[in-house]
């Protein structure tokens, strides 16, 4: 029950999806990513709105050699509403 009441709070604010019930499942990792980017999109977007959540992706990008870089949508390498860089 708890493990279902945190997610609950971290990706909709609305409702529980029977795919958060089996956490480990690549279906729940792909959902848990989809509701992180499209709150980042959200976050990102020039035009305020509220969040549904607050589930983001940490802004970077693991490489095939290990190296991490910025995402490439943030152009001077800091957060979006700041000027805090990333890395």
């Amino acid at each position: 029950r708890l493990r279902d009441e945190l997610f609950w709070a971290m990706t909709t604010l609305c409702k529980f999806e029977e795919v958060f019930r089996r956490p480990s499942s690549l279906e729940c990792v792909r959902r848990v990513n989809a509701i992180a980017e499209e709150n980042w999109r959200t976050y990102t977007d020039t035009q305020t709105r509220d969040m549904n959540s607050y589930l983001v992706p940490y802004p970077i990008q693991v490489q095939d050699d290990g190296s991490i870089r910025v995402r490439p949508d943030l152009k001077d390498g800091c957060f979006p509403d700041t000027k805090a860089k990333i890395l």
